[in-house]
């Protein structure tokens, strides 16, 4: 978008300047958080792995028993539409779907420019959120509107100092962060917390695994414990926006160890020649 330009998102079908686009006062998912979102990053006008995040707003809309009024293919020509329509190549879109209110669901698109990613150049420092994630939650595993704990996490580590927040079960197993799912490497081995806990299915996660496996690069999903974190020889986080970011310290517990590091580099180069090609 050019400057002074205003952006234009992509409402229920149509294409409006933002300051024109309006939802129901009866919509559930701005009085519920009843509905779905995703979070997708274009390069150069090409949304990386964009089948990916459609799949899984379809099967999360299934378990919610939330109506998409558009094809797969009709969310992938919006998404595009609303990247036209604002000029953009390289930009971070988000895709929104409610239950809407009396005139069905609601399908908001938007797409803001994304220049190189200077988060994957610092290294993050994590603190362990303040409250525990109940190992029977459903939601944990759905990227729903109601984000409201991962917002008060993540604003409770801005305000001691860090850039995010971990979760634990109440069961002390590691989760995730509040915004990325996270890695540790141990003695060569690439670790993450398995699915079958209450944590994001990411789409960048599943494309390290990937990438790892690619590489030869020993994978374990399982449990993992906060001392498993701590002793940990290199951790990173990964969503499509920050895709690999390292960090420097959870705690009091600095990661700092060339060999592992080494892996985390491999795996991010990897992961950006995927994104360019």
């Amino acid at each position: 978008m050019g400057e002074g330009r205003k952006m234009k998102v992509y409402l229920n079908g149509r294409i409006l300047e933002d300051d024109r686009a309006g939802i129901s006062v009866r919509d559930a998912g701005f009085l519920y958080g009843y509905g779905l979102f995703e979070t997708m990053r274009s390069y150069k006008g090409r949304i990386f792995l964009l089948e990916e995040h459609l799949k899984r707003l379809g099967s999360s809309a299934k378990f919610l028993k939330l109506k998409v009024p558009l094809s797969r293919a009709g969310l992938k020509d919006a998404c595009y539409e609303v990247l036209k329509a604002n000029h953009l190549s390289d930009a971070r879109i988000r895709l929104s779907v409610s239950s809407g209110g009396p005139q069905g669901s609601t399908v908001l698109i938007t797409a803001v420019p994304l220049k190189e990613n200077e988060l994957m150049k610092k290294r993050f420092r994590l603190l362990k959120a303040g409250f525990c994630i109940a190992q029977s939650s459903l939601l944990a595993r759905h990227k729903t509107l109601n984000y409201l704990s991962n917002v008060y996490a993540y604003n409770q580590a801005l305000s001691r100092g860090a850039e995010d927040a971990v979760f634990f079960t109440e069961n002390g197993f590691l989760l995730e962060t509040s915004r990325a799912n996270i890695f540790l490497i141990k003695d060569g081995t690439l670790k993450t917390p398995s699915l079958a806990l209450p944590i994001l299915p990411g789409i960048t996660r599943s494309k390290v695994i990937e990438i790892a496996q690619e590489l030869r690069i020993k994978v374990k999903e399982g449990e993992f414990k906060e001392k498993d974190l701590r002793n940990a020889d290199a951790v990173f986080l990964t969503n499509s926006i920050i895709e690999i970011a390292q960090v420097g310290s959870y705690e009091d517990n600095l990661y700092q160890d060339e060999d592992a590091l080494g892996i985390v580099a491999r795996i991010r180069e990897n992961y950006q020649a995927q994104t360019s090609g």
